[in-house]
């Protein structure tokens, strides 16, 4: 753990407790509403690997790399998530600092990912309802709305392109059948003779264009 701290060390009581001596004295009665992690900053270590793809290393700000060379980025994409991740949730906070509430209506009407279904929810309840009824001797589970990061790429011969992908490593499920058998892998993994059945009824978020309809986006209710 201490390997993973910015300061090289573990935490002690005594660091705690100067946070809290520092946030009662008369010095600090304008801060309010703020997170003080007192965590020796797991988030900002990282490895020289890791500062050379960045371009940045300790005891020097945070900045996007310059990726002025294939080197540079060849580096950075050799990077495990692990690594990556910091980089793109500081890039994102810099990206949503900057943003108006005036700019978020204007990105839902132009990116499809955002439209609501064209079908009532009533509906979609009541079909969803009528399929998993069909499927009575499986077990229907619901699934988490993102899987981990690869789950339709690493898994059939599909582009990453067609898929939303998050952050921490992850992406929202675009196809459920696959996150479903690694369901069954991870079950299998503790009872091999185990006889799974599996179901659920997940809506899904493609990133491909949908025949007749604006937008990049293709929201689909998909049973398995």
């Amino acid at each position: 753990m201490a390997a993973s701290s910015a300061t090289g060390r573990l935490g002690t009581p005594e660091d705690l407790g100067s946070a809290c001596a520092w946030l009662s004295i008369a010095n600090a009665s304008f801060v309010s509403g703020q997170n003080l992690p007192v965590e020796g900053g797991p988030t900002c270590a990282c490895s020289e690997r890791a500062a050379v793809a960045r371009g940045w290393s300790r005891g020097h700000p945070l900045r996007m790399p310059s990726l002025r060379t294939p080197r540079e980025l060849e580096a950075l994409l050799a990077l495990p998530p692990s690594e990556t991740t910091p980089l793109l949730l500081a890039l994102t906070r810099a990206q949503a600092a900057r943003r108006r509430p005036s700019d978020l209506p204007q990105q839902m009407e132009r990116d499809g990912f955002f439209r609501p279904a064209v079908l009532d929810q009533r509906m979609l309840h009541r079909l969803d309802g009528l399929a998993l009824d069909a499927a009575s001797e499986f077990e229907a589970i619901q699934l988490s709305p993102v899987a981990p990061l690869g789950a339709c790429s690493a898994l059939a011969p599909t582009s990453q392109d067609r898929t939303l992908t998050a952050m921490r490593a992850t992406e929202v499920v675009s196809d459920p059948t696959n996150v479903l058998a690694l369901e069954c892998a991870r079950r299998l993994a503790g009872a091999p003779a185990a006889d799974l059945r599996l179901c659920t009824v997940h809506q899904v978020l493609r990133a491909q264009r949908l025949p007749g309809r604006p937008g990049p986006a293709r929201r689909v209710t998909s049973g398995s």
